[in-house]
């Protein structure tokens, strides 16, 4: 009798821990596909969230396209006048030859914007994700640039443009017509920044009542905004770097400066009919960047001008 109660408890108490050993598996398997219950829900909402963005941003860049579409056909129509009674003056007799030289520049000029515009047109009519990628020369493309905008930026807008380009082709693959844009969109970016920055230390002169207000006015009025245009080889990669002596960004305007329409609205940057733009000119930037595969680092702080650096793969 002693024996079997004996037996009893012991069986009984086996029992006990081979439920409570299967208890804890059960439980530490439930444990287990809940957390994977939650790591999958967690992916699949990254996934969706990640899918939205997408969808946002090629709405985002559809809708930059069209607006810039739509600019680049309403000036390309108010230039054919132009253009004709340019051809006009050119056939008509009476002209001196350093008029007929001018008007022949001039026509030259608006020929370049026209197929500039045309180029413009090419690229927002496409798919904006899509990219025409061929080997280009940045150098080249830098220097061309520079040539373009020297003279207008000397004598209209009071900056003077350096590039600094090595004799050596800098080959990247890539979109000419993007990176065309995006090397004139910072170009004019810096161009309104030292806008802004002439307006602030003039107003800061007129606003000094000190004994050296005279002078402060004089270094306001004779101060030229500065913009260097670099390109060179570092490693495997090759660097687009444009710095300006402009009014420079707040740590704030820095973080959301690629935003679309973001702007700081600086009326203060208004000189000779040139405005700050719409906020859509870095926008772009960082679209060509990101299609193209290169990264974007920005270094300013207010009243200290700006450096806009893009990293791309050489060939």
């Amino acid at each position: 009798m002693q024996v079997s109660l004996l037996a009893g408890v012991f069986v009984f108490r086996f029992l006990r821990r081979e439920l409570r050993r299967e208890t804890d598996q059960l439980r530490a398997q439930a444990e287990a596909e809940h957390r994977e219950r939650e790591l999958l829900e967690n992916r699949i909402a990254r996934e969706e969230a990640e899918k939205s963005a997408l969808e946002l941003k090629s709405q985002l860049y559809a809708g930059i396209g069209i607006l810039a579409g739509s600019y680049a056909h309403n000036i390309k129509n108010l230039l054919v006048r132009p253009n004709d009674l340019l051809r006009r003056c050119i056939d008509a007799d009476g002209m001196t030859p350093t008029q007929a030289e001018m008007l022949t520049e001039v026509q030259s000029t608006l020929g370049t914007v026209t197929e500039r515009l045309q180029q413009i047109l090419r690229t927002v009519r496409r798919d904006p994700n899509q990219t025409t990628s061929t080997q280009i020369d940045l150098a080249q493309l830098i220097r061309e640039t520079a040539r373009t905008w020297t003279d207008t930026a000397r004598e209209k807008w009071k900056l003077d443009i350096t590039a600094n380009v090595p004799e050596e082709s800098l080959w990247i693959t890539g979109d000419l017509s993007h990176l065309h844009q995006t090397v004139e969109n910072l170009l004019f970016n810096a161009r309104d920044a030292t806008f802004e920055m002439r307006n602030q230390l003039r107003e800061l002169a007129r606003s000094d009542n000190s004994a050296g207000r005279k002078q402060k006015l004089l270094d306001a009025s004779s101060w030229r905004g500065a913009v260097t245009i670099s390109v060179r080889r570092l490693a495997e990669q090759i660097v687009l770097e444009v710095r300006d002596n402009g009014i420079g960004m707040t740590d704030e305007v820095r973080e959301n400066c690629l935003r679309t329409h973001f702007t700081t609205k600086r009326d203060n940057a208004l000189y000779e009919g040139y405005s700050a733009g719409m906020g859509l000119g870095l926008s772009f930037v960082a679209m060509v960047v990101e299609l193209h595969k290169a990264t974007l680092e920005i270094e300013s702080k207010p009243m200290s001008g700006a450096i806009f650096q893009i990293f791309f793969s050489g060939v």
